[in-house]
C-alpha cells in the first residue's frame, strides 16, 4: 500500500467521525450516478436529435411545406427538453443547510431519469424508421411525455 493509499484510509475513518458526513458523501454518490445517467441521456438524445434532421431533411426534400411547420414544432421540443435534459437540477444543498435534500427525494430523481431514458430510447427507435405523420404523432406524444416528467422531477426539488 503507497502513501497516497494510507492517507486516503486515514482521511476516511476521520470522516466517519464527522457527524452526517457519511450521509452527505452517500448523498453525493447518488448526484454523481444520477448526472451520468443524464450524461448519457444527453448522449443519446443527441442521435434522436440527429434522426430527427435526416427527417426534416426528406420532408424538405419531398417538397411537403405542410409538413415542414409541425416539424419546426417538434424541433422546439426537441430542443426545450435536450435544455431540461442538459441543466436538470442534481438536488445540491449544503451539509448544514436546513432543507438538505434526502436520499429518498435523490432516488425518486433517478426514477424518473431511468424513465425518461425509456422514453428517449423509444424516440431514438422511432426516429430511426422512415419518417411518416404517424411516426411524428408518436413522436409528439413520446416528447410531451418526457417534457412532463421533467417538470415532475423538477417539482421535486422546488422547496429549496
Amino acid at each position: 500500500m503507497g502513501f497516497t493509499d494510507k492517507l486516503r484510509d486515514i482521511v476516511n475513518k476521520i470522516t466517519d467521525f464527522i457527524p452526517g458526513y457519511k450521509g452527505y458523501k452517500d448523498k453525493e454518490e447518488l448526484r454523481d450516478t444520477d448526472k451520468q445517467l443524464r450524461d448519457f441521456i444527453g448522449v443519446q438524445f443527441s442521435i434522436v436529435k440527429t434522426s430527427f434532421d435526416k427527417w426534416t431533411k426528406d420532408a424538405a426534400n419531398a417538397g411537403d411545406l405542410g409538413i415542414l411547420k409541425n416539424l419546426g414544432n417538434t424541433a422546439k421540443i426537441l430542443e426545450k427538453i435536450t435544455d431540461g435534459i442538459r441543466y436538470a437540477p442534481r438536488g445540491y444543498a449544503g451539509l448544514f443547510d436546513k432543507n438538505a435534500v434526502e436520499e429518498e427525494e435523490l432516488e425518486k430523481l433517478h426514477q424518473y431519469d431511468l424513465s425518461i431514458l425509456e422514453q428517449v430510447m423509444q424516440l431514438k427507435a422511432l426516429f430511426d424508421q422512415d419518417f411518416s405523420k404517424e411516426n411524428l404523432a408518436n413522436a409528439d406524444k413520446i416528447m410531451s411525455e418526457i417534457d412532463k416528467k421533467l417538470a415532475l422531477r423538477s417539482s421535486i426539488l422546488k422547496p429549496l
